[in-house]
């Protein structure tokens, strides 16, 4: 967490707590995709992108409700 993180609770972010993470999603996909150049390295590849992307959203939201109390 970055020194002076303060709260963002705009509606986008009380709906979607993570909007950059979605947003990034496509392009990353599209990426993988032109990469990999088949289903065969493309599937392994992005299930390991996906695992590794879940595995940082559940870590910074443990870290944001440890320090922002009205953190849901």
């Amino acid at each position: 967490m970055a020194k002076g993180h303060q709260l963002i609770e705009t509606p986008l972010f009380r709906r979607v707590k993570h909007p950059n993470y979605y947003l990034n999603i496509i392009p990353e996909v599209l990426s993988f995709a032109i990469i990999s150049q088949g289903w065969v390295v493309f599937t392994p590849l992005f299930v390991l992108h996906l695992i590794t992307l879940f595995n940082r959203i559940r870590l910074e939201e443990k870290i944001m409700k440890q320090t922002f109390r009205g953190y849901k």
